[in-house]
Formats: C-alpha cells, structure tokens, sequence
C-alpha cells in the first residue's frame, strides 16, 4: 500500500512499533499497580506498627503496675511472683497476643513492601531500555 505522498510503509516495521506501543503501554500499568500495591503495603505497615506499639504500652502499664504491687525478699522472688501474676492477668494476655499479631502483620507488611519496591525498580529499567515511548505510526 502506497500513501498519497508516495511513501510505502514497511509492514514489519509497524508491527514492532505497535507491539512496542502495547509493551511499553502494559508496563506503565504494571508499574501503576506496583505503586499501588507499595503504597498499601507501606499503610499496613504505619497501621501494624501501631498496632503494636499500643498493646506493648499496655502490657509495660500492667508490667509496672504488678511490679509495683509485687513484695519479696529479693529481686529473684519479685521477678519470678510478677511473672506469675502476668501469666494469669487475662487483659495481659491479651495484649500480648495483640502485640505478636501486630508484629506479624508488620513483618508481612514489611515484606509486601521491599517486594513493591523490586517491582518498581524493575519495570522502571524495563521501561529505560525499552527507548523512548512513541505513538505507533499509523499505516
């Protein structure tokens, strides 16, 4: 097929700029969701770390409170009666499982988050040496 101007397209050569168009097209969206999925990894983990510094405040409250009320003879019988009383205060307890909750959740947030980033990086140099993005010529 010959053009007005007299021009004659190479129909290989539109084929690679299209499929180029397209590649270069989907990994801008991948990126775009590798974004996304790094930004809610990173809020899970604000959200995890807060979550955990709140129940270890409670637990250390409860900590001092008990240690407080707690006598004996020496530091030993102190540490060992306050660990007693801590392993049958329910809301302790409770904290605690809380707290080991949140850590888990901050450590998978954690882990999204350094995955997100790699992604990023990745389609990032993808798109560098993929060239310049252009519009496909149209035949």
């Amino acid at each position: 097929m010959t053009h007005t101007n007299g021009h004659t397209p190479d129909p290989h050569r539109i084929i690679v700029e299209t499929w180029h168009h397209d590649t270069a097209l989907a990994d801008l969206d991948a990126w775009d969701d590798a974004i996304t999925a790094l930004d809610a990894a990173l809020t899970d983990v604000a959200h995890a770390r807060h979550a955990a510094q709140d129940a270890e405040g409670q637990m250390a409250v409860i900590e001092a409170r008990t240690t407080l009320a707690t006598n004996g003879a020496n530091a030993e019988t102190r540490k060992a009666a306050v660990a007693l009383v801590l392993a049958g205060d329910g809301i302790y307890r409770q904290a605690a499982t809380r707290a080991r909750e949140a850590r888990l959740r901050l450590t998978d947030a954690e882990r999204r988050a350094i995955v997100a980033k790699e992604r990023c990086r990745l389609l990032r140099v993808a798109l560098a040496l993929a060239g310049p993005f252009t519009e496909p010529h149209a035949p």
